[in-house]
């Protein structure tokens, strides 16, 4: 101290705290008007314990983050020594590898350099409103994501932020972060920048649904391989490009094969803040899908049985995975399709087209259509309870033209072995309308089915099938039995579980005329009647075009057969002299 000159000066000094030493330097001078300069440095000062050097008002906003490793730290004090004015303070600051607590966001590893200000303009009041916070480099580990980002804050009493961000990891190396039973990473680089230009408590805010602030910003994966779910299906050569802002992110193109079906797609997402899985209401995707060739059996892999260790129990309480649940229960699906070649099990279809809507846990195709068998395919599904293992199935479909013997390959045969692709021939016209349940692997589930079928077969072939065969034993002798040619056969059906149940209808061929009612099984309860009018006696030649009469045209005299399945399966058809079968029904 200095008498004369009115001045106190603060040598080279240090105070040492528990965990901390600060160095301090300075001076006082009480000459009118009077002024001051303090220097507060530290290489290695505790983050709590530095709070306590500065004032409560700047204590009040730090104290709300943690830092966990000490700090270096350059501090210049300097105002006038008049009561009530506030000093300029000017903090220089950086620590290295610390974990750190932001609000509610946790950052790990992380280096830093920010410096603070209080006095951005000189001539308004040192206050809150006139500070502000820089982050001149920050590089740490963010939910996971290694991030740089810079970023300044103004305005302290409604903190007002200035961001840009930069994200970019090797995908494997996220597989700690997540489910890897949902979803695990084997390859795969990302990479995204993000802007933000707003106030700071709605970029914190992980509840925010929509932004007053300005949001902009772009991601790319590229060579990405990963497995989906308990089925693990496998992705692989996957692309994509994204580019989003405050109100919607649209996905210039995303390129993948899923177990090895190539697909393209475009869109974009509609009602969420892209990066914060929180939509106001609903978010929308919209994505229009192309693929040259999808193999839908690729896809039907059983899930999983594998019990899970007590690590996979850990994995399962994942906070991102939860996310990503919580997100899905948010979104509606509309997807625009268009296949080149699709293939479901023996069913090959072409030029698939038309729109999937898939929303909480329902599942819904409109105006699908494809060419199938030869003929035209005209669908609408829908899907319910999709998180359940049994789920409602409607179908409402139309089929146009189609080769009957290609369709029955294509379906299996329907599950029944009495008329199968190997016996009929002809164009199918079909309108179908149908309710059942299916499982996990989405099979029908057989009892459950309900419905009704409009069915027209043009140009019709019946080969090779033994029931019709065995009639010749006793019946026409001389007339081929084994390609019976038909004229068209139409009738409506009624489905119920097994069995499908029809009226009376015509079926008029090249070796008889005959007509048919009752339940046909795919369960071995076929129970049939069948009257074959006398007429059948006359003479037919081999070129005999078969015309239909009608069902309601008299025919005279006729016989009655009862066509039944015994308990082995084995159709049987037996001699009805007396109409009893008909009769009974």
């Amino acid at each position: 101290h200095n008498p004369g000159s009115q001045r106190l000066t603060i040598h080279p000094s240090s105070m040492k705290f528990k965990k901390s030493k600060v160095d301090l330097s300075g001076y006082f001078s009480f000459a009118a008007p009077g002024n001051f300069v303090l220097n507060v440095n530290s290489n290695k000062l505790n983050y709590n314990e530095g709070l306590s050097l500065l004032t409560k008002s700047i204590q009040g906003k730090l104290n709300k983050y943690t830092i966990e490793k000490p700090l270096t730290i350059r501090t210049r004090i300097a105002g006038r020594l008049v009561p009530g004015s506030k000093p300029d303070v000017d903090i220089n600051f950086s620590f290295v590898n610390s974990n750190v607590n932001m609000a509610k966001i946790e950052a790990r590893k992380v280096t830093l350099e920010g410096s603070f200000s209080n006095h951005l303009d000189s001539s308004q009041i040192n206050d809150n409103r006139n500070s502000m916070l820089t982050i001149h480099r920050f590089k740490g580990i963010i939910k996971g994501l290694p991030t740089t980002l810079s970023a300044t804050v103004k305005d302290f009493n409604d903190p007002f932020i200035d961001l840009k961000s930069n994200i970019a990891l090797n995908l494997k190396s996220f597989n700690s972060e997540i489910d890897n039973t949902r979803l695990k990473f084997d390859k795969g680089k990302f990479s995204a920048t993000i802007e933000y230009t707003g106030k700071l408590n709605e970029y914190l805010n992980q509840q925010i649904t929509k932004y007053d602030g300005k949001l902009k910003g772009s991601a790319t994966i590229t060579q990405a391989a990963f497995q989906l779910g308990p089925r693990k299906q496998i992705v692989d050569d996957f692309n994509m490009a994204v580019r989003f802002d405050q109100n919607k992110l649209a996905i210039d193109k995303i390129s993948l094969l899923m177990n090895k079906n190539p697909l393209v797609v475009k869109g974009e997402i509609l009602g969420f803040v892209p990066f914060f899985l929180q939509p106001e209401k609903k978010g929308f995707i919209k994505l229009d899908i192309y693929s040259k060739r999808f193999d839908f059996n690729t896809l039907l892999v059983k899930k999983s049985k594998n019990k899970s260790s007590a690590k996979d129990q850990e994995l399962k309480r994942k906070t991102i995975s939860d996310q990503v649940d919580e997100l899905y229960k948010k979104l509606e699906f509309n997807l625009s399709l268009q296949i080149d070649e699709v293939i479901f099990r023996r069913i090959k279809g072409t030029a698939l087209k038309g729109t999937v809507t898939l929303g909480g846990r329902k599942l819904e195709a409109k105006n699908i259509s494809m060419g199938l068998a030869g003929g035209q395919f005209g669908l609408s599904i829908g899907l319910d309870k999709l998180n359940s293992p049994i789920n409602p199935l409607v179908i409402e479909g139309t089929l146009t033209n189609a080769d009957i013997k290609e369709l029955l390959y294509g379906f299996n045969n329907f599950n029944q072995k009495t008329i199968t692709h190997k016996n009929l021939r002809g164009k199918v016209t079909m309108k179908v309308n149908l309710a059942a349940n299916v499982d996990d692997e989405l099979e029908i589930m057989t009892p459950s089915v309900k419905g009704n079928i409009r069915l027209s077969v043009k140009n019709g072939q019946l080969i090779d099938f033994e029931p019709l065969q065995n009639m010749s034993n006793f019946l026409m002798k001389k007339r081929d039995f084994e390609n019976v040619k038909f004229g068209e056969i139409k009738s409506n059906f009624t489905i119920r579980d097994t069995e499908v149940y029809f009226k009376k209808m015509e079926i008029e061929s090249s070796v008889l005329r005959l007509f048919m009612e009752g339940r046909y099984s795919l369960a071995n309860h076929t129970d049939l009647s069948v009257q074959l009018p006398l007429s059948n006696l006359k003479r037919r030649d081999k070129d005999y075009k078969p015309e239909n009469v009608g069902v309601n045209t008299k025919q005279g005299l006729s016989i009655f057969l009862h066509v039944f399945s015994d308990k082995e399966g084995k159709t049987i058809i037996a001699y009805d002299p007396f109409k009893k079968h008909v009769k009974s029904k």
